[in-house]
């Protein structure tokens, strides 16, 4: 005689699987973003700059302090092997933050110096040099190895079964912080694509990481200045990069994980601020196009440095390179320039000396 199974016995057994699933993949997660590479190099960061270089931030904002209104503008300058004419020795992200919320206005006024991006000048105009001076704008340049993190990515190899299930994981849960509010329809097109992505044999890891770096960097810095003083909307403007057309729209969700990663570690209950985002077809043209200009400048001198050669600018005989040297980034108080290193993650910030032409490493740290 066969004995039947109530119905009722089916289900509880299915629950019970999905609950081991669940908690399996619960635990997995956690594994996952506790291992996240990025928070190591956030507390390594904060750290970093709370020594090193918050008196000179601090400083600057005195002067905007009543200020609510803020804008980011990156440029990015990367080595490429592929590119036999391409001079660049580091992996640059350059960062400009303008105490106002800008508008055609804005670029129309303060875009007429600039007329050039520096890999179209020979010499830098007067007008230029001056521009990039102003001293109403902040400028973060973070320079990397250019393998930065290629360890940590598994050696850009993301085609096995694990390496992809790892990443579904935590694509899974940066999609779980915003089911309910106005990005849900934006993050679940941003992970389908994604996920899409990722399946191609082709799959570029390379510019994936970029995107999460430039991403955190961003994020870091809205932070550090949301710590500082009271603002209301911040908007983060880009050059029209392949990072931002990889996958529309997932440099601005992964913005959005970093801050509240960042929140999180450091139990920061602020008001969340309104963020802005410009993002424009290549084949468009934007209206912010000439204020692309400022950190492409910083990118393109600071990416000419070779990492571990403080001697590198002093070989290079390019004039324009020479000019940015001794007439923007040299005793430059609203500029700091930061190197991330592979080994043991390893950080410094670089002062442009008194009286020699060179770069020099300051306060040091090491995540061991």
């Amino acid at each position: 005689m066969v004995r039947k199974v109530k119905k009722s016995n089916i289900k509880i057994k299915e629950k019970r699987e999905k609950r081991i699933i669940k908690l399996n993949l619960e635990k997995r997660e956690k594994e996952i973003l506790e291992k996240d590479i990025f928070i190591k190099i956030y507390e390594n960061l904060n750290d970093f700059i709370s020594k090193s270089s918050i008196k000179t931030f601090k400083k600057y904002l005195v002067r905007f302090s009543k200020e609510k209104n803020w804008t980011l503008i990156s440029d990015y300058s990367f080595y490429n092997k592929k590119d036999k004419n391409n001079t660049k020795k580091s992996n640059v992200y350059s960062y400009v933050l303008i105490p106002y919320f800008i508008d055609e206005n804005f670029v129309e006024k303060n875009s007429k110096d600039i007329k050039k991006d520096i890999k179209k000048v020979k010499k830098i105009p007067i007008e230029t040099i001056n521009a990039l001076k102003n001293n109403s704008f902040f400028i973060f340049n973070f320079i990397t190895e250019r393998n930065y993190l290629d360890d940590f990515f598994k050696k850009n190899k993301f085609d096995s079964v694990t390496q992809k299930k790892d990443l579904k994981i935590l694509i899974d849960a940066i999609g779980k912080l915003y089911k309910n509010n106005s990005l849900k329809q934006v993050v679940d097109e941003v992970y389908k694509n994604l996920n899409s992505k990722l399946e191609e044999k082709s799959f570029n890891s390379s510019l994936y990481q970029k995107i999460f770096l430039n991403s955190f960097f961003a994020a870091f810095i809205s932070i550090i200045l949301e710590v500082e003083i009271e603002i209301e909307n911040f908007s983060w403007i880009s050059d029209r990069d392949p990072m931002f057309s990889f996958i529309d729209k997932l440099p601005q969700i992964m913005y959005y994980f970093r801050r509240k990663q960042i929140k999180e570690i450091e139990s920061i209950n602020h008001r969340e601020i309104n963020h802005f985002f410009y993002s424009i077809p290549e084949a468009e043209k934007a209206f912010y196009d000439p204020l692309i200009s400022y950190p492409d400048y910083f990118a393109g001198t600071l990416a000419e440095y070779e990492i571990d050669n403080l001697k590198s600018f002093n070989e290079n005989n390019k004039e324009k390179y020479k000019q940015m040297i001794e007439d923007v980034l040299k005793n430059n108080e609203n500029c700091i320039n930061i190197v991330l290193k592979n080994k043991h993650l390893e950080i410094y910030r670089l002062m442009i000396s008194e009286n020699k032409n060179i770069l020099s490493n300051s306060a040091n740290k090491k995540i061991e």
